[in-house]
C-alpha cells in the first residue's frame, strides 16, 4: 500500500486531468471488446469505473456482506443521501450506455435501466418492473427526471438503507438522514 500511495502522490495534476478526460473517450478500454475473464466493471463505467476492490486483506469481501455478518468496527455511524442525488448521473447515460440519447427517450431509458440492473438474473424483466414503479405519468416533462428518481433510489437511498439496517442488525448504532434544501 505504501508503494502505491507514493506512486499516486507523484502523479501530476495534468496527468490526473488527462486520465479523467480519457474516461469519455469512445475507445475507452472494453468499450468495443469484452471485459476480460474475472474482471468486473461497475454498471456506471466508463463514467465511474471504480468500485470496492476485494483484495482478501484490507477488504476481504463486499462491504455490505461484511456488514451483514457483523464484520465492522462497532462505532456510531451516520449515513445519508441527498434529494435527487441521481440527477447528475442521468447526464452521463449517453456515455455509459452506447446508442442512447440525451434527453432520454423511452428506448434510451429502458437501455439505461437494463445496464443499471445488468447483474440481476433477468435485466430486461427487472427494468420493466422498476419502470412500472416510476410511471411516466408521474414524470410528464421527460424521462430524465424519471431516470433520476430511479438512480436516486436504487444507487443511493436503498443502498444506504441496506447498510444502515445491516449495521443496526449487527448491534451497531447507525443513523440515517436525507438532505433536502430548496434552492
Amino acid at each position: 500500500p505504501e508503494q502505491l500511495m507514493s506512486c499516486m502522490r507523484n502523479v501530476s495534476t495534468a496527468a490526473m486531468r488527462d486520465a479523467l478526460a480519457d474516461w469519455f473517450n469512445p475507445n475507452w478500454p472494453f468499450a468495443s471488446q469484452p471485459v476480460p475473464e474475472g474482471a468486473y466493471l461497475p454498471p456506471l463505467s466508463p463514467a465511474f469505473p471504480w468500485g470496492p476492490t476485494i483484495d482478501g486483506d484490507a477488504l476481504p469481501d463486499l462491504p455490505l456482506r461484511m456488514l451483514r455478518r457483523g464484520q465492522f468496527n462497532n462505532v456510531t455511524v451516520i449515513m445519508g443521501t441527498n434529494k435527487d442525488e441521481g440527477s447528475i448521473f442521468t447526464l452521463l447515460v449517453s456515455i455509459v450506455v452506447p446508442g442512447t440519447r440525451f434527453p432520454l427517450d423511452e428506448p434510451s431509458l429502458e437501455a439505461a435501466m437494463k445496464k443499471l440492473l445488468r447483474d440481476l438474473p433477468d435485466p430486461q424483466a427487472a427494468a420493466q418492473q422498476v419502470l412500472a414503479q416510476y410511471p411516466s405519468s408521474q414524470f410528464p416533462l421527460d424521462n430524465t427526471a424519471r431516470a433520476s428518481a430511479v438512480m436516486t433510489d436504487y444507487v443511493f437511498t436503498c443502498a444506504t438503507r441496506r447498510a444502515v439496517r445491516a449495521i443496526s442488525s449487527g448491534g451497531g448504532a447507525a443513523y440515517l438522514y436525507r438532505f433536502e434544501y430548496a434552492l
